[in-house]
């Protein structure tokens, strides 16, 4: 997805305005961070600790069950936030 932002910049950077315009590029440098924040946000997934993978749960001391517990919490914020940013996105697209 970087790439992407990537392409943008160099066929914006050729246009004539952005040449000239002060103004212009400032928009453009903001609204182009808010997209690169968005895809690092929103593409990202919250890392799996590594005793989930190797040990049972029945395996799991106290201290790994809290962990457990703080990482399905991040990982349903995260997931009612990507929730949120499709309802708003549905918005602006209709």
């Amino acid at each position: 997805m970087p790439v992407l932002v990537a392409y943008t910049n160099v066929e914006c950077c050729q246009c004539p305005k952005f040449q000239k315009n002060a103004a212009f590029k400032a928009v453009y440098r903001i609204t182009m961070s808010i997209l690169l924040m968005y895809i690092l946000f929103f593409f990202q997934d919250v890392p799996i600790p590594a005793f989930m993978q190797n040990k049972q749960e029945e395996e799991w001391s106290e201290e790994e069950k809290k962990l457990v517990q703080e990482y399905e919490k991040k990982v349903r914020d995260l997931n009612e936030e990507r929730e949120k940013y499709r309802k708003v996105k549905l918005l602006f697209i209709l």
